[in-house]
């Protein structure tokens, strides 16, 4: 995987995506499933954009061909 996202959209997504991740620790949970299933849905794509932060790689902008990355490896 060739690096595709530049430092400043790697912070941003880590920072974006650890507070999407902590919403389901931190937010009391109810018997409402719709509440449920949007904290489920929120911790995923938390750690979707944690993921591609951290591996400053994002296989949607490989779909679209879009590279922020100045340098590539």
């Amino acid at each position: 995987m060739e690096p595709n996202v530049n430092a400043l959209d790697r912070i941003v997504r880590v920072v974006i995506g650890a507070g999407l991740v902590a919403i389901p620790f931190l937010v009391p949970t109810n018997g409402d499933w719709v509440r449920q299933l949007m904290e489920v849905v929120a911790g995923l794509l938390g750690l979707s954009l944690v993921a591609s932060g951290v591996l400053a790689f994002c296989w949607v902008y490989n779909m679209l061909g879009i590279n922020t990355c100045k340098t590539t490896a």
